[in-house]
């Protein structure tokens, strides 16, 4: 994770994927702060850990674990929504 808006030691951080190259089956290659899964994976819900080390002044760790829905691929989507109360575990 990347510090987008302030900056570490600030209180108020907002903190995103760092910004990856992906290429497309055409070719096309994109910058984007986005995770992308693997157009074979089926529709369900994973899990998702972000662990960050090093955390303060003491070297703690904090690890976070959430599950998400996936569903279709990057291919069936025209936009990005927010998940609906009954996708958010």
């Amino acid at each position: 994770m990347v510090a987008t808006k302030g900056k570490p030691g600030d209180k108020n951080i907002t903190w995103e994927l760092p910004e990856k190259k992906h290429i497309f089956h055409d070719g096309e290659k994109i910058w984007e702060r986005k995770h992308y899964t693997d157009i074979d994976d089926k529709d369900g819900y994973y899990e998702v850990v972000v662990y960050i080390e090093e955390v303060g002044k003491h070297d703690l760790c904090l690890i976070r674990e959430k599950e998400v829905a996936i569903y279709g691929d990057m291919y069936d989507d025209t936009h990005t929504r927010i998940a609906t109360k009954d996708e958010m575990r």
